[in-house]
């Protein structure tokens, strides 16, 4: 929850759809205007640990409209 709404993670989706993060992130960036009708789209970049050490990733904060866009261009990547 973020501002009192509920959001979700480009993460998150990506892990519910069984999609690589990085084509996720690819979606977002293609269709980023038609989410950015229902919000602004909000990037983060987060830690997380690898065997070589702490490395940063972008994620992308979606709220319930903008995920639920997403998901349908989602049936076309793998």
């Amino acid at each position: 929850v973020v501002d009192g709404k509920a959001v979700t993670t480009s993460l998150a989706l990506a892990d519910g759809t069984g999609n690589q993060h990085k084509n996720v992130l690819e979606l977002v960036h293609t269709y980023r205007a038609d989410l950015e009708e229902f919000g602004g789209v909000a990037f983060e970049t987060r830690p997380f640990e690898t065997a070589g050490g702490t490395q940063q990733r972008e994620v992308v904060l979606l709220n319930e409209h903008q995920a639920t866009l997403l998901i349908t261009f989602m049936r076309n990547i793998g």
